[in-house]
């Protein structure tokens, strides 16, 4: 491989790596922040039931989801969304802490 291909991937690697963690400081300073202003918004909502409901749901069933995802990889080890070289864990490791 010639040396600017090397250098090329290099870049790109730590690209990935600052987005990420410049993803994973955001989610953590924003997401209580959405959750009281959605809460709130349910809150305000009183004219229309149906979509205070909607909102409503979403939020447990959210938290519900999560809880169940922590204690999913304990019971089934063997499942291709607890292998930590998956995909589909590293789309969905954010739920299991």
């Amino acid at each position: 491989m010639n040396k600017g291909k090397l250098i090329e991937q290099k870049q790109l690697k730590q690209i990935n790596l600052t987005e990420g963690l410049l993803k994973k400081i955001l989610t953590l300073m924003f997401k209580p922040m959405m959750n009281r202003g959605m809460k709130k918004l349910i809150r305000k909502l009183t004219g229309d039931p149906e979509l205070q409901s909607a909102l409503s749901d979403h939020l447990s069933s959210m938290e519900r989801t999560k809880d169940v995802l922590r204690h999913y990889c304990k019971k089934n080890p063997d499942s291709p969304l607890c292998d930590k070289k998956s995909a589909t864990w590293r789309t969905y490791k954010h739920l299991m802490k």
